[in-house]
C-alpha cells in the first residue's frame, strides 16, 4: 500500500539539550488505509513493539543527531533502534497525530 500524498511530519529533538537544537527525525505520514491495516497488528506486546519500531522505520525519511563525539550527524533508519525508547514513542505519537510537528 502506498501513501498517495508526500506529508512529512517533524519530532523535534532539541528538547534532549541545547546541543541537539538543530536535531530531529522527519517521518513521512501514513494513509488512512495504512494506519487501519496496521492497527490490527495482533500479537504479543512484544511482538506488537518490534512491529511498531518497524513501522517507524518505514516511514523515516530523514533526520539528524548528535553522536557520541558530540557531531551532528546525519541518521539512517537502522539507527533508530539507537535511541531511548522516549524518542520512539515520540515518533510514534507523530504518526498517528499525537506530537505537534513544530
Amino acid at each position: 500500500m502506498s501513501n498517495k500524498f508526500s506529508i512529512t511530519k517533524r519530532v523535534d529533538l532539541s528538547y534532549i539539550g541545547d546541543d541537539w537544537k538543530d536535531c530531529y527525525i522527519d517521518m513521512a505520514m501514513p494513509s488512512y488505509a495504512e494506519a487501519k491495516a496496521d492497527a490490527k497488528i495482533e500479537g504479543t506486546d512484544e511482538e506488537k513493539g518490534e512491529k511498531a519500531i518497524e513501522k517507524v522505520q518505514t516511514l523515516f525519511r530523514k533526520g539528524f543527531a548528535i553522536n557520541e563525539e558530540g557531531k551532528k550527524v546525519e541518521l539512517v533508519k537502522e539507527d533508530l533502534f539507537n535511541f531511548p525508547i522516549e524518542v520512539l514513542t515520540k515518533c510514534i505519537q507523530a504518526i498517528v497525530g499525537q506530537v505537534d510537528p513544530k
